[in-house]
């Protein structure tokens, strides 16, 4: 089969940490071009992984002939105009998440990926995840009966290696297009579609830590600034399904140690994901394999779920399959996102989908 030639798009922290080594002696796939608005990234990134050429236009990266696919790695700013730019171009495109800053831009990304035939997906890895899948199974099969409510209490204290994520124009947003979007795009993939959403945000801290990353996924503790955030540090939202089950959610950037307590609640039982004891499922009654009372939930170990998502890319461009992690989830994903956002400006409920 013939081998994949690709084109990295950005080469700042996500590419070096979850991207680039994954490609890097994939199997049926070659790195050719890289690019970077900083020079020097670039060019360490192409030696690194033995790329044919560099640049700090991607427009250059896309215009090569021999290039069959891209992954865009930028902020997200520019997921939508390389992605677009790519696709007409005739390229395959893996995206990272946010799969861009609104539904407008993800509209158009989906509709030059329909125009040109080429596969569009999205690199939401908790998709990827075995004990996410086992998950899924567990409600698609009544384990816990009829759904009622799923709930998430997280954060992190957030120290990142550029200055971007804490402006509104390039990020899109702040804690919900960073980390919210990853609940976003898991609760909807286990419950179905959203009805509503009422959301609140808050910037508890006005200026957050920046510091030096590179390469080889260490973090460097040398503090290069503190810039002004214009985005949200803190973001809760209560949710109605289609279904008729409820959401509830906080999560921030200003947790002084990183936290995730996630849980579904059912007519029948209880999974829960987090905590000392968790991945479990509590149940009223015996049911299937499961006992009544608490159950430990365990599933197959999977190889390693970023490169797993970037194999599965490759899979579908040679095979002509559909990914798991669409273009059109992807815009679910930021959709609920943006809404949460209209709803915290205008102080009501949202109605989704939006118009």
């Amino acid at each position: 089969m013939k081998e994949l030639r690709v084109g990295i798009i950005g080469c700042g922290g996500i590419a070096q940490a979850a991207h680039l080594p994954h490609w890097d002696g994939l199997e049926g796939a070659k790195i050719v071009a890289v690019a970077d608005v900083v020079e020097e990234s670039a060019r360490k990134t192409a030696e690194q992984y033995g790329a044919e050429a560099w640049y700090t236009d991607f427009n250059e990266l896309i215009a090569r002939d021999d290039i069959d696919a891209v992954d865009v790695t930028t902020p997200p700013k520019w997921h939508a105009p390389a992605a677009i730019a790519a696709a007409e171009a005739g390229k395959h495109v893996l995206v990272e998440k946010p799969m861009a800053r609104t539904v407008a831009e993800c509209d158009a990304m989906i509709a030059a990926a329909k125009k040109s035939g080429v596969v569009l997906m999205v690199t939401h890895h908790d998709r990827f995840s075995p004990m996410n899948n086992k998950i899924k199974q567990l409600i698609d099969d009544g384990l816990i009966g009829r759904p009622y409510e799923i709930a998430n209490v997280g954060g992190m204290y957030h120290m990142v290696g550029a200055e971007w994520f804490y402006d509104k124009d390039i990020a899109g947003g702040g804690a919900g297009m960073d980390i919210v979007i990853y609940t976003a795009y898991m609760w909807q993939y286990w419950l179905g579609p959203v009805k509503s959403v009422y959301a609140l945000t808050d910037t508890f801290e006005k200026n957050h830590p920046v510091f030096e990353w590179w390469g080889d996924g260490e973090w460097d503790v040398n503090i290069t600034s503190a810039p002004e955030t214009t985005v949200e540090d803190s973001l809760a939202m209560m949710l109605r399904f289609d279904s008729g089950a409820v959401g509830v959610l906080y999560c921030s950037w200003v947790s002084p140690t990183g936290h995730d307590r996630q849980e579904i609640l059912g007519s029948d039982g209880l999974i829960e994901l987090s905590g000392p004891d968790g991945p479990r499922i509590f149940l009223k009654a015996d049911k299937g394999d499961f006992k009544k009372g608490w159950n430990p939930i365990t599933a197959d170990e999977g190889s390693n779920i970023y490169l797993d998502r970037i194999a599965h890319f490759v899979d579908c461009i040679q095979n002509g399959t559909q990914p798991i992690t669409p273009g059109q989830d992807g815009r679910d994903a930021v959709q609920l996102i943006e809404a949460a956002y209209r709803s915290a400006a205008e102080g009501k409920p949202i109605e989704l989908p939006l118009s």
